[in-house]
């Protein structure tokens, strides 16, 4: 399935199964997590025991709902890290930090983190399964690592340079060997990628030149 099927099911023009099913899931599942954080912060302020308590049983309840449709409408799911406003469901349950749950949506992510780093909200996505688990991590860099022409087209793309950056930061961090893999391939590539704003950024970050802060975007 190409990403435009994905935003045509998501956003109405599919139509049928997958449009509302996907509403559905979204009303339901944002609903669920809005109110589950809206409760916990009531709890915050007024009692930390029933806070503790409260914050397992809302973890427990998107570990549920997630993993219920990450396997029974993996396509859905896929569409909406791709979508203008629904992809924040998915980076505020990564922030979540449950591992079953972000190795479930890293693993599900596979094959489309090329795609996710060229979209201003799927970036984000991405950006967020590479520092939120070793698995997306490796997922992602050993997708940009499978295609040189893609990687280039991700380090000078106005979004996708932010994904690039924060994949290097975190595989050097980590000590992965996928960190030296980057470099060596970007930096043979050095001229290329650098001819544009975006792609000096990534170039700079190698040579250890402070490059441009990133302006988020309604970030969870």
């Amino acid at each position: 399935m190409t990403h435009q099927d994905m935003c045509n099911q998501t956003n109405g023009f599919g139509g049928g199964y997958y449009s509302n099913n996907f509403e559905l899931w979204n009303q339901n599942l944002y609903s669920g997590l809005v109110s589950g954080m809206q409760r916990l912060e009531l709890d915050r302020h007024e009692d930390n025991s029933r806070y503790l308590q409260g914050g397992s049983v809302y973890n427990n309840y998107v570990r549920e709902e997630m993993i219920q449709w990450l396997h029974e409408s993996p396509d859905l799911f896929i569409a909406a890290a791709f979508h203008e406003t629904r992809n924040f469901v998915v980076q505020h349950v990564l922030s979540l930090h449950n591992p079953q749950v972000t190795a479930e949506i890293c693993s599900r992510l596979r094959d489309h983190y090329s795609q996710l780093s060229l979209n201003q909200r799927g970036s984000h996505v991405v950006e967020k399964c590479i520092a939120s688990s070793p698995l997306g991590m490796t997922y992602a860099v050993q997708e940009f690592l499978e295609d040189e022409k893609v990687l280039c087209q991700i380090a000078r793309n106005e979004f996708g340079n932010y994904v690039i950056q924060r994949a290097l930061k975190i595989t050097k961090v980590s000590g992965s060997k996928l960190y030296q893999s980057l470099v060596n391939t970007l930096d043979a590539k050095a001229l290329y990628i650098g001819k544009n704003r975006y792609g000096r950024n990534v170039i700079n970050l190698i040579k250890g030149i402070i490059p441009e802060r990133r302006k988020m975007v309604g970030c969870c």
